[in-house]
């Protein structure tokens, strides 16, 4: 069986997901926001990514990032 671990985050202009993946060793996260020049995707990326894994020493794992305004 497999167990996900997630968190749901949700202000007045932004909206996140973050599914961690016990078994693939990642966290899947989902942005909604309404100004994606608050994401400056490249730079929110590695701050967020080098943020999870200082506040979670044990995770050594990948951040995969989801812009929920890109349909593809």
């Amino acid at each position: 069986m497999k167990t996900h671990f997630y968190d749901i985050e949700s202000l007045d202009n932004v909206f996140t997901l973050c599914n961690y993946k016990p078994e693939e060793n990642s966290i899947d996260v989902y942005c909604l926001c309404d100004d994606d020049k608050l994401l400056n995707l490249l730079n929110f990326l590695s701050q967020l990514t080098e943020h999870i894994h200082k506040c979670n020493l044990n995770f050594n794992g990948t951040v995969k990032f989801y812009n929920l305004h890109d349909k593809s």
